[in-house]
């Protein structure tokens, strides 16, 4: 169980989303999903049952938000998952038990520099946007 949260994640702008103490996330063409499952859930979900339930999960808007995340985990001794686009086939993207999912997606920038020829994208930018992009 996690510690109340603290004021240093009060700071955070991003949304965050706390799993519940009993928590067992339910899935499929029926099932009616909360915040929590719907924030959890991700490609390797079905594949890795358990794997992809972080007690919190914080939707970083900024470098700062980044911090204060990593400040809180390495204060309360605890792991933390970077996901980026949720895709990974193994759920390395994930992580459950009492640790701390950073989800990337609003670090979606992405700009082509026409003269060498190159892109630079933000960690959260999905693979799909970057392709329209380039189109």
């Amino acid at each position: 169980m996690m510690p109340d949260m603290p004021t240093m994640l009060q700071e955070i702008k991003g949304r965050i989303y706390v799993r519940s103490e009993n928590y067992h996330m339910k899935v499929g063409a029926n099932s009616v999903l909360d915040n929590y499952t719907k924030a959890a859930y991700q490609y390797g979900t079905s594949s890795h049952p358990g794997l992809c339930e972080p007690a919190v999960i914080i939707y970083a808007t900024d470098k700062s938000d980044i911090k204060l995340s990593i400040q809180y985990a390495r204060d309360i001794g605890v792991s933390i998952a970077i996901r980026s686009g949720g895709h990974h086939y193994f759920a390395a993207s994930s992580t459950s038990g009492n640790n701390i999912q950073i989800d990337m997606s609003n670090f979606n920038s992405f700009s082509y520099h026409k003269k060498s020829e190159t892109v630079e994208c933000g960690a959260g930018l999905k693979l799909i946007d970057m392709c329209k992009k380039l189109q």
